[in-house]
Protein backbone atom coordinates (compact mmCIF):
# COMPACT_ATOMS: atom_id res chain seq x y z
CA UNK A 1 0.00 0.00 0.00
CA UNK A 2 1.36 3.64 -1.12
CA UNK A 3 0.57 6.43 1.17
CA UNK A 4 -1.17 9.36 0.46
CA UNK A 5 -2.94 12.60 1.57
CA UNK A 6 -6.08 13.97 0.01
CA UNK A 7 -7.53 17.74 0.27
CA UNK A 8 -10.73 18.35 0.09
CA UNK A 9 -12.62 21.17 -0.24
CA UNK A 10 -16.14 21.52 1.67
CA UNK A 11 -19.13 23.54 1.39
CA UNK A 12 -19.40 26.85 4.45
CA UNK A 13 -22.78 25.71 4.80
CA UNK A 14 -21.60 22.96 6.76
CA UNK A 15 -21.66 22.72 10.57
CA UNK A 16 -19.47 21.18 12.68
CA UNK A 17 -21.04 17.98 13.20
CA UNK A 18 -21.77 17.87 9.37
CA UNK A 19 -18.29 18.59 8.76
CA UNK A 20 -17.64 15.42 11.21
CA UNK A 21 -20.30 13.18 9.67
CA UNK A 22 -18.66 13.76 6.16
CA UNK A 23 -15.22 12.93 7.35
CA UNK A 24 -16.58 9.87 8.33
CA UNK A 25 -18.42 9.08 5.20
CA UNK A 26 -15.05 9.90 3.51
CA UNK A 27 -12.88 7.40 6.00
CA UNK A 28 -15.66 4.79 5.14
CA UNK A 29 -14.82 4.74 1.26
CA UNK A 30 -11.17 4.61 2.04
CA UNK A 31 -11.83 1.62 4.20
CA UNK A 32 -14.77 0.33 1.34
CA UNK A 33 -11.57 0.17 -0.75
CA UNK A 34 -9.00 -1.78 2.01
CA UNK A 35 -7.14 1.40 3.18
CA UNK A 36 -6.29 2.45 6.25
CA UNK A 37 -6.85 6.18 6.82
CA UNK A 38 -5.04 8.69 9.51
CA UNK A 39 -4.72 12.00 10.81
CA UNK A 40 -7.24 14.74 9.92
CA UNK A 41 -6.49 18.04 9.72
CA UNK A 42 -9.09 20.78 9.29
CA UNK A 43 -7.54 23.78 8.21
CA UNK A 44 -10.73 25.93 8.11
CA UNK A 45 -12.50 28.19 5.36
CA UNK A 46 -10.78 30.41 3.01
CA UNK A 47 -11.88 32.40 0.56
CA UNK A 48 -10.92 31.72 -3.59
CA UNK A 49 -9.18 33.41 -5.87
CA UNK A 50 -11.85 33.41 -7.81
CA UNK A 51 -15.71 32.24 -7.57
CA UNK A 52 -15.64 28.96 -8.75
CA UNK A 53 -19.15 27.53 -9.66
CA UNK A 54 -20.92 30.61 -8.22
CA UNK A 55 -18.86 29.84 -4.38
CA UNK A 56 -16.52 32.32 -3.14
CA UNK A 57 -15.09 30.13 -0.33
CA UNK A 58 -14.55 26.42 1.01
CA UNK A 59 -13.53 24.66 4.36
CA UNK A 60 -10.25 22.95 3.84
CA UNK A 61 -9.51 19.48 4.94
CA UNK A 62 -6.22 17.56 4.93
CA UNK A 63 -6.60 13.48 5.54
CA UNK A 64 -3.66 11.10 5.05
CA UNK A 65 -4.30 7.38 4.28
CA UNK A 66 -2.81 4.29 2.91
CA UNK A 67 -4.02 2.73 -0.21
CA UNK A 68 -3.38 0.12 -2.99
CA UNK A 69 -2.40 2.03 -5.98
CA UNK A 70 -5.16 0.28 -7.95
CA UNK A 71 -7.92 1.54 -5.82
CA UNK A 72 -6.90 5.33 -6.22
CA UNK A 73 -8.23 6.32 -9.52
CA UNK A 74 -12.04 4.72 -8.19
CA UNK A 75 -11.69 6.36 -4.84
CA UNK A 76 -11.44 9.85 -6.96
CA UNK A 77 -14.01 8.90 -8.70
CA UNK A 78 -16.25 8.20 -5.70
CA UNK A 79 -15.51 12.03 -4.11
CA UNK A 80 -16.72 13.29 -7.34
CA UNK A 81 -20.22 11.95 -6.29
CA UNK A 82 -20.51 13.03 -2.49
CA UNK A 83 -22.51 16.20 -2.72
CA UNK A 84 -19.88 17.35 0.34
CA UNK A 85 -17.25 17.08 -1.26
CA UNK A 86 -16.67 20.78 -3.36
CA UNK A 87 -13.46 19.66 -4.82
CA UNK A 88 -10.66 17.04 -3.78
CA UNK A 89 -6.67 16.48 -4.54
CA UNK A 90 -4.66 13.18 -3.61
CA UNK A 91 -1.36 13.30 -3.21
CA UNK A 92 1.21 10.46 -3.04
CA UNK A 93 3.54 10.31 -0.38
CA UNK A 94 6.94 8.47 1.17
CA UNK A 95 5.54 6.05 3.43
CA UNK A 96 7.23 8.28 6.29
CA UNK A 97 5.13 10.95 5.83
CA UNK A 98 2.26 9.10 6.74
CA UNK A 99 0.28 10.95 9.90
CA UNK A 100 -1.45 8.36 12.21
CA UNK A 101 -4.75 9.75 13.71
CA UNK A 102 -3.61 10.04 17.57
CA UNK A 103 -7.69 9.95 18.18
CA UNK A 104 -9.91 8.34 15.20
CA UNK A 105 -12.89 10.43 16.42
CA UNK A 106 -11.83 13.28 16.38
CA UNK A 107 -11.80 15.84 13.90
CA UNK A 108 -12.12 18.91 16.17
CA UNK A 109 -10.08 21.75 16.83
CA UNK A 110 -7.05 21.13 19.73
CA UNK A 111 -7.53 22.42 23.24
CA UNK A 112 -4.33 24.93 21.70
CA UNK A 113 -6.77 26.65 19.59
CA UNK A 114 -5.36 25.15 16.57
CA UNK A 115 -7.26 23.13 13.84
CA UNK A 116 -5.64 20.38 13.72
CA UNK A 117 -5.88 16.60 14.80
CA UNK A 118 -2.21 16.17 13.51
CA UNK A 119 0.84 17.90 13.51
CA UNK A 120 1.63 19.00 9.35
CA UNK A 121 4.35 16.66 8.44
CA UNK A 122 5.64 19.00 5.45
CA UNK A 123 9.22 21.04 6.78
CA UNK A 124 9.17 24.41 7.21
CA UNK A 125 10.88 26.24 3.92
CA UNK A 126 13.52 28.56 3.46
CA UNK A 127 14.22 30.62 0.95
CA UNK A 128 17.94 30.24 -0.29
CA UNK A 129 18.28 34.21 0.66
CA UNK A 130 17.61 33.57 4.76
CA UNK A 131 20.16 34.08 6.63
CA UNK A 132 21.31 31.15 9.26
CA UNK A 133 20.05 31.54 12.95
CA UNK A 134 22.72 31.56 15.47
CA UNK A 135 22.10 29.44 18.48
CA UNK A 136 22.07 30.37 22.28
CA UNK A 137 24.51 29.04 24.27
Amino acid sequence: MNTYRAMFILSTSLKDEDLKAAMDRVRQEIAGFGGETGAVKVMGKRTFARPMKKRDAGVYVLLWFRLDPANVSALRGRFKLNEDIFRSQVLHLADSEFVADPDPTSTEPDAAGGEASATDSAPAETSPDAAPREQEA
